[in-house]
């Protein structure tokens, strides 16, 4: 049963004594509920939280699990609660005093695509989490985890230890599941580098800290300016400071790009095509011709229909302008195929068709009106040195798992490609449109799992 109409009411019970607070801000998202109050609060106590569908001389009061307990700004933090399955109803929040200071750790600093700049004990470049103690406390890691997986919040246990007050912890996200005292520290779990929520947990249910990461760029990180609990600013490889304080402002703010609700890929019947905003004051614009968004294209504001081939693309902005990267999607229907498939996008501009050529033969090649060029037609236009800024995406056979990533392409090959209709084409990796390398296992049984880039040979494609 949906929570479409409810009633709730808030009120703190205190178990020793402590000042009130307010309620700063409610709000309903489907089956959850969110509820913001002051960081302060929080800082000195835990929370449980009560349910009763009615209030009568003796109201029976239930425990609601929290889903999260995530700060939201400076001096706010945002409990998530599963509804009950009531129309209507009144919560409470129970706080007691605690001298467990491992609720204020925090997620400091992550970085999801480390090229050279942090090598491990091994020579490798592993990504990397920071984590910092922002209280005059030491901080116990008992019954703390890392993970990338909301299912399971403890997937990787931190190891028994203490941070300092004002100290940090760097934790390799390798997948080399390390944790010997007096050698570096490794998750059991790496972090994808196309972006993904990295979890800060205590037990088996409350989430401390989380921040969700977009692509960055080679040696970019994610971090807190000046280690304060916001914003969370990108900072370029000249800025990362692990295991130090972050710099006062980053190269620009973190903008989370979209993200949609439905997976791309084969589908089976029509979509009401969903896209999840990171923030409620920041703006989508989005396009389903290809085209990269801008602040010109359609602001998303409700769900549309898609019941034929489409490719999505959006971006986010916030107030001042700033931008997150483009997310990209290719969605498939009545399409039955047995072999892997790739998906180039880029503006309809950069692949005209002219002549039955990509690109056409062009002016060089006609005298007087006159077609006058012989085979390979080596000063046609697909000749020219050229690269095009596009996604590329990886679907497998059965047209579900996908690999994206935003790249450059390039026509490739001498006569035997420039001259036919059908064209080879090189993909390029390159920081300037994301990460310089393509991480993905493209031959599965091959050992080398990166590339700077990769040829489509014409015998292969179709244009």
């Amino acid at each position: 049963m949906r929570w479409v109409q409810f009633a709730v009411a808030i009120s703190f019970v205190w178990q020793s004594p402590m000042s009130a607070t307010a309620i700063l801000k409610l709000n309903q998202q489907d089956q959850t509920l969110e509820i913001t109050v002051p960081t302060a609060t929080q800082s000195e106590a835990s929370f449980t939280v009560e349910f009763t569908p009615t209030l009568g001389p003796s109201p029976t009061w239930t425990n609601v699990d929290i889903l999260e307990r995530v700060p939201v700004a400076n001096d706010q933090i945002q409990f998530r609660l599963s509804l009950p399955q009531f129309n209507s109803g009144y919560f409470r929040l129970i706080s007691q005093n605690t001298t467990d200071p491992s609720y204020t750790l925090r997620i400091n600093e992550v970085m999801s695509n480390n090229q050279q700049s942090l090598a491990d004990e091994d020579g490798d470049f592993p990504d990397w989490i920071e984590l910092y103690n922002p209280t005059d406390r030491p901080t116990l890691l008992d019954d703390l985890s890392l993970s990338d997986d909301a299912a399971d919040l403890g997937k990787w246990k931190l190891p028994t230890g203490v941070i300092q007050p004002k100290g940090y912890l760097l934790v390799f996200a390798s997948g080399k599941n390390r944790s010997l005292e007096g050698s570096p520290f490794h998750t059991n779990f790496k972090i994808s580098a196309d972006g993904e929520t990295i979890l800060l947990t205590k037990g088996p249910k409350e989430i401390i800290d989380r921040v969700t990461l977009g692509r960055l760029e080679n040696d970019e990180s994610l971090g807190r300016a000046n280690s304060k609990e916001i914003p969370w600013q990108v900072f370029g490889s000249d800025l990362t400071s692990p295991n130090q304080v972050n710099p006062e402002e980053g190269s620009h703010p973190y903008i989370v790009a979209p993200q949609f609700a439905q997976q791309p890929g084969r589908q089976v019947s029509g979509l009401s095509f969903q896209i999840l905003p990171s923030d409620p004051d920041h703006t989508i614009h989005y396009t389903t011709d290809g085209t990269p968004p801008n602040e010109t294209s359609r602001i998303y504001q409700a769900p549309f229909p898609i019941d034929k081939t489409t490719i999505v693309r959006a971006i986010t902005f916030d107030q001042q302008g700033n931008r997150s990267t483009i997310s990209t999607g290719t969605y498939f229907f009545d399409t039955d195929h047995t072999l892997p498939v790739i998906s180039l996008v880029t503006a309809a501009e950069n692949f005209v068709i002219r002549d039955g050529f990509l690109y056409g033969f062009g002016e060089n090649m006609y005298s007087n009106g006159d077609f006058t060029a012989n085979f390979p037609y080596s000063s046609s236009n697909a000749w020219k040195d050229r690269e095009i800024p596009a996604s590329f995406e990886l679907f497998d056979e059965d047209g579900s798992t996908r690999f994206q990533q935003d790249v450059g392409i390039k026509i490739f090959g001498g006569w035997g490609s420039r001259g036919y209709p059908q064209k080879s084409l090189a993909i390029f990796a390159r920081s300037q449109y994301g990460r310089g390398k393509i991480r993905h296992p493209l031959f599965p049984n091959h050992k080398v799992k990166e590339f700077e880039s990769i040829i489509l040979r014409l015998s292969l494609i179709h244009i």
